[in-house]
């Protein structure tokens, strides 16, 4: 009877061998102290969801398993970190990619990733077992193992019971989310209400931002408009000054009536008439102006609302 690591099933024999995981010269000999299990430790563990920092191997056994686990990198939420520095000629056997992973692996702590992902990727090496498998469930991450022929029987050591619910654990989200393409729908579905509930949510702050810049536009056109249209109902014989006022937003135009004063003589009749005549058409000018200016800044506002994009945009005219 044989208790070895990396076992294969091409030589391990069933019943009479045992297979354990392959463990470090630094593995600790002796238990001095029972570990704890602290939930809240698993609650970082969800920054990536899987990483795998290590060698990759550019000739010999394990580098065709090795070699393809930069597909899965994405620098976000999988992590790949490996190198091509292993022994001392691994400089006649680089590739292209050897120069960026290099820099890549220097990048990566080891421990944090494993401490900071959900799953670790347990590819085989130059043996079938690695030594990341017992170091990635020191760390709370779990292994997922890229290793054929590889015999773990230590796994029976695992309850049946537990494996029975774990079984019905799987049918259970089968029936509920999978089981037809109907249900895949409505999951689905469901997810996108959850995902709008999330973002209406964010939304929500900068929406009241937004709808409260609005309503001061429109206070400030609707103070303007009324100050140039009290403006226009000209008089005869009237002039008009523009009178600071609080809000500087508003333009107040009031009318100061003509005083008495000695007869004018014709000419000079005349004169205050051209005068009267021009102030009207500088102030016909200046709402016309404004008009356009509102009109431009209304049309603005339309587009931005999109719910309101089939209203004709208002014209203006001389």
């Amino acid at each position: 009877m044989i208790a070895w690591t990396s076992s294969s099933r091409q030589h391990f024999r069933t019943d009479f061998d045992i297979s354990i995981p392959l463990f470090h010269k630094e593995h600790p000999s002796i238990s001095n102290e029972e570990i704890g299990l602290n939930s809240t430790e698993s609650q970082h563990h969800d920054k990536y969801l899987a990483s795998f920092k290590g060698k990759r191997y550019v000739y010999g056994i394990g580098s065709e398993t090795r070699d393809i686990l930069h597909y899965l990198h994405n620098n976000n939420s999988v992590i790949i970190a490996s190198t091509c520095r292993h022994n001392s000629d691994w400089k006649k056997f680089e590739d292209e990619r050897c120069e960026e992973d290099n820099a890549q692996y220097d990048r990566w702590d080891y421990n944090q990733l494993m401490d900071n992902s959900t799953f670790c990727l347990i590819p085989r090496g130059r043996r079938l077992g690695s030594f990341r498998f017992l170091e990635s469930l020191k760390h709370l991450c779990i292994p997922v193992i890229f290793s054929d022929d590889w015999i773990y029987d230590y796994l029976s050591n695992i309850p049946k019971e537990r494996i029975l619910k774990m079984r019905h654990s799987t049918q259970l989200i089968y029936q509920k989310y999978f089981v037809s393409v109907e249900r895949i729908v409505l999951t689905s579905i469901e997810q996108f209400s959850k995902m709008a509930a999330n973002n209406e949510q964010t939304l929500q702050v900068g929406t009241s931002s937004k709808e409260k810049n609005v309503e001061e536009e429109t206070e400030k056109s609707k103070l303007t408009s009324n100050a140039i249209r009290s403006g226009l109902k000209l008089k005869r014989g009237n002039l008009f000054k523009q009178k600071k006022r609080i809000d500087p937003r508003a333009i107040d135009l009031t009318i100061k009536k003509e005083e008495k004063g000695p007869h004018k003589t014709k000419a000079e009749l005349a004169f205050l008439k051209r005068q009267e005549e021009t102030a009207f058409d500088r102030l016909s000018k200046r709402a016309a102006i404004s008009h356009r200016e509102k009109v431009e800044v209304f049309n603005k506002q339309m587009e931005e609302l999109t719910e309101f994009n089939d209203i004709p945009k208002v014209s203006w005219t001389k």
